[in-house]
């Protein structure tokens, strides 16, 4: 059975008006995330390559991929960078590390999806924002763009207690993306406030997107498809509004997608 994710996701897609794109140029893309179902057929069709850590059950880094090849018919480049460190934890050196990886390889669009909200006053903390600092100064330096998601905690980042700070949503020169549901709305559960840049289809429990996972993913709660062969799933989230966005940024340009801009939803 062929499976295009164009199709199966065109009720979603013609709502916001986002169509298929053809380029004449070759992308690379960074994708920062623990692993990819680098084997996954449908990804190998669709991309020209993929690197990275391969695991056949990979469940977020294999829909991150599956989104990103939805708006382009032309194949791009792929690259994982891992945010984990040999002990299988996302700390804030690892986590740095892969993004001043993928700018030093000269990467020009970075997808970061990551979002966690800690206390200001930490020394933790401070080291977070300091090490997001240089990370921005050198991405600017390198002409490289980093998007990341708003996260999923349905919170106004706008009325965050003060004695708290969401990152990396709320350091600047990183675009920021949240999730819209249905009709336009943005879904119930994707954080909202002046440091989301953007909000793009992320899906919603009643309109859900379609996209990859890992063929031996297992022991998960996400909902299969019938009639729709095994490694691919049903999903929300801002994770997935960001790459999308990102496909569709790389296709057609961010200054394209300019009824996407938060400023639009309030």
């Amino acid at each position: 059975m062929t499976v295009l994710l164009r199709d199966i996701n065109s009720a979603i897609l013609t709502e916001y008006r986002l169509h298929m794109y053809s380029s004449r140029y070759t992308s690379s893309i960074a994708l920062l995330d623990e692993n990819i179902n680098t084997t996954h057929s449908y990804l190998q069709k669709h991309f020209s390559s993929i690197s990275g850590h391969n695991n056949t059950a990979s469940i977020h880094g294999t829909a991150m991929a599956g989104v990103l090849s939805i708006a382009s018919l032309s194949k791009q480049k792929l690259t994982v960078f891992n945010t984990l460190d040999k002990y299988h934890q996302r700390t804030r050196k690892s986590v740095i590390s892969a993004l001043k990886m993928a700018i030093i390889n000269n990467f020009k669009l970075i997808i970061f999806p990551m979002s966690i909200i800690l206390p200001k006053a930490s020394n933790s903390t401070q080291k977070w924002v300091s090490d997001f600092n240089d990370v921005v100064a050198l991405a600017k330096l390198n002409n490289a763009t980093i998007l990341s998601s708003a996260g999923n905690d349905g919170l106004n980042l706008d009325t965050l207690h003060p004695d708290y700070i969401a990152l990396p949503q709320m350091i600047s020169s990183i675009i920021t993306i949240g999730a819209l549901g249905t009709d336009w709305r943005i879904a119930s559960y994707s954080n909202f406030g002046k440091c989301i840049d953007y909000f793009f289809p992320g899906g919603e429990t009643t309109s859900e997107i379609i996209t990859t996972i890992g063929t031996d993913a297992k022991n998960i709660d996400f909902q299969f498809i019938e009639n729709v062969p095994r490694g691919f799933i049903k999903m929300i989230g801002t994770s997935l509004a960001t790459g999308l966005f990102a496909g569709y940024a790389l296709t057609v340009g961010i200054g394209s997608l300019q009824r996407f801009k938060s400023a639009n939803f309030y």
